[in-house]
């Protein structure tokens, strides 16, 4: 089984392309916090509506949750061989804020409440 669940920020904007074959493909790499003062750095790669709904919704230092499997890609250039290991995307959510929680507003996050049950909109 391959699959990978990880916890972590965007360390930049997604980046997007269309294939030859006109399918969306969204490309970035998230840090993901080992213990207080290390990180690990994940490159990810993502198709079709999953790039599509990043490319509308996630942006640097974007907390999120990503769900996916690894894949290895492996080419040749000028007669030497390359490796590269990424997540392929296939669930991405949103898991915070990119403010950190004292900056905050202080809004208690309730319903307000409405005296004569009507909404106020």
């Amino acid at each position: 089984m391959n699959k990978v669940c990880l916890l972590g920020r965007l360390t930049k904007d997604p980046e997007y392309t269309m294939t030859t074959a006109g399918i969306a493909v969204a490309t970035f790499s998230i840090a993901v916090r080992r213990d207080a003062e290390k990180a690990d750095f994940f490159d990810m790669v993502a198709f079709k509506g999953t790039a599509e709904h990043i490319r509308k919704w996630f942006r640097k230092g974007q907390l999120c949750a990503i769900t996916g499997k690894l894949s290895q890609r492996v080419w040749e250039k000028d007669g030497k061989k390359y490796s590269k290991v990424e997540v392929i995307v296939e669930e991405i959510d949103f898991a915070g804020s990119k403010e950190p929680a004292e900056s905050a507003s202080s809004d208690s996050g309730e319903f307000m409440a409405v005296e004569d049950g009507r909404l106020p909109f």
